[in-house]
């Protein structure tokens, strides 16, 4: 019978290995700057989620907030989802945010109801927009059942991330990112303002079942607007989004979050969000497993496999 290896062999193995990924991951693509914002929606699967406290004390299950999720919609039913969505090799956590809205109809027609939350920014999350070029944000949203009375309201009908400007004051501008009123289209608007204009055949459908990975540029233009481009469903482990923008256009709004919500107003309909992120860079909003991470896992097993069988023998 031929001689075992002996372990010393497999821990060398596993050194050079793990060295090897080291220097091979220092040259790739992906630039990686800061996360200063991220929801997983980590809580007790079945809860409504303005039942659940912040979690101060691990940055990945929630980074970046001062409040607890508040309610200000009678009408909403918003649950944290046992299952959490999935987009490529897109790291997620594996829970989520379904927020459905009750059938209702207006006197005029139109549906009354919405389901909204509001998480309040931390001051500090964000450097001074002074010394950053770039903000990225994403996340994911799928459609889980078809509008309800069938027919697209043009006031209504939407599913989006609101992020709140400074003061918070309805009449302060709105970033408003996802589904835009009136129809199932995906864009972005400045609340009382401009939308992005749709580009390359953009903005693209949300159909039922669909997940889509939504991911938000902002450019920032010192002395000038700041220019926004919407990209659906890009190339994730890379530094850029690898496919052109679905929505481009000037964004006039102030340089200072906070406070944003996760929104729907289609009555009776259904959708889920997951993996809010918000940084400095594309990669930081895309993460992806860390090779040295896998080879780790890998190699590891591979070295139990070898001691037991060494075990074995003896």
């Amino acid at each position: 019978m031929p001689a075992l290896l002996p372990l010393r062999f497999f821990s060398q193995l596993l050194f050079r290995c793990v060295v090897a990924a080291v220097v091979a991951g220092s040259g790739a693509s992906e630039a990686r700057g800061e996360l200063w914002v991220y929801e997983g929606f980590q809580y007790l699967g079945g809860t409504d989620l303005q039942d659940n406290t912040l979690n101060p004390d691990d940055p990945t299950l929630a980074k970046g907030f001062s409040s607890a999720w508040t309610s200000s919609d009678a009408g909403e039913l918003d649950k944290i989802h046992n299952t959490g969505l999935q987009y490529g090799a897109l790291t997620t956590r594996g829970l989520s945010l379904r927020s459905y809205t009750p059938p209702s109809t207006h006197e005029s027609g139109w549906s009354s109801l919405s389901a909204q939350n509001r998480r309040t920014l931390q001051a500090t999350s964000f450097p001074p927009f002074a010394s950053i070029t770039e903000i990225w944000i994403s996340y994911l949203i799928r459609r889980d059942s078809a509008i309800w009375n069938g027919t697209v309201d043009v006031f209504t009908d939407y599913a989006l991330l609101n992020i709140i400007t400074s003061g918070g004051s309805p009449t302060v501008p709105a970033l408003r990112i996802g589904e835009l009123a009136g129809g199932d289209k995906l864009g972005f608007a400045i609340l009382n303002g401009a939308e992005g204009a749709p580009v390359n055949g953009g903005p693209l459908s949300l159909s039922v079942g669909d997940t889509k990975l939504v991911v938000f540029k902002m450019t920032i233009n010192a002395g000038a607007a700041d220019f926004g481009e919407l990209f659906v469903n890009p190339t994730i482990g890379q530094s850029t989004p690898g496919v052109n923008p679905v929505a481009l256009g000037d964004i006039n709004v102030p340089r200072l979050f906070t406070s944003l919500d996760f929104r729907t107003g289609n009555s009776g309909t259904d959708f889920t969000f997951d993996e809010l992120r918000i940084g400095s860079t594309y990669a930081d909003v895309t993460p992806t497993p860390e090779p040295t991470a896998l080879l780790l896992l890998a190699t590891g097993a591979v070295l139990a496999g070898a001691g037991r069988r060494r075990r074995g023998t003896e």
